[in-house]
């Protein structure tokens, strides 16, 4: 046992090297920023796309997730549904039959974000903090795009969207 552990430990960083089949090419500046790596952002939102086709397509998904981020802190709807099935049948006891019931009970729950009107101006080239890093695939030689953003978003800001909402019809 120790023997097969020592053996799979000395071979986790040839593992590791093998398995890094991206290499860095370019990045938007010359060092990652510290947000990257730090724990939690209180007041801000830190969305990314990985390992998207080109820059625009990374930078319109990050800005997609940023707005889904936001519109589910103001409003989520919760939808259930429940579908009770019940049937009867007769089960044979030695000649004698009997009737009992099978009850099936399925439940359902989606969860759909509100529209909200107010998250149209919203955009991460006017607050947020951006970064991103350009791969090359070893293997295909085809080049992807990681992109990050840090959105700063308070809680008045918060606030001011869920008054926003609450005055909307929409809700």
């Amino acid at each position: 046992m120790r023997r097969s552990l020592l053996f799979i430990l000395a071979f986790l960083p040839v593992i590791a090297i093998a398995q890094k089949e991206y290499k860095l090419v370019e990045q938007s500046s010359k060092e990652k920023p510290s947000w990257l790596s730090e724990g939690t952002h209180k007041g801000y939102f830190m969305v990314q796309a990985n390992r998207v086709a080109t820059l625009d397509e990374a930078k319109k998904s990050a800005t997609l997730s940023l707005l889904n981020d936001i519109a589910s802190s103001v409003s989520v709807v919760v939808v259930g549904e429940t579908i009770k099935d019940i049937k009867w049948e007769e089960i044979d006891l030695n000649g004698q039959t009997k009737e009992q019931f099978i009850e099936t009970i399925k439940t359902n729950t989606t969860t759909k974000i509100s529209k909200i009107p107010a998250l149209q101006g919203i955009s991460v080239d006017i607050k947020g903090d951006i970064y991103w890093e350009r791969f090359i695939n070893k293997k295909t030689k085809e080049t992807c795009y990681d992109y990050y953003v840090l959105y700063p978003f308070s809680q008045f800001e918060l606030e001011e969207l869920v008054e926003a909402y609450n005055r909307s019809e929409e809700h």
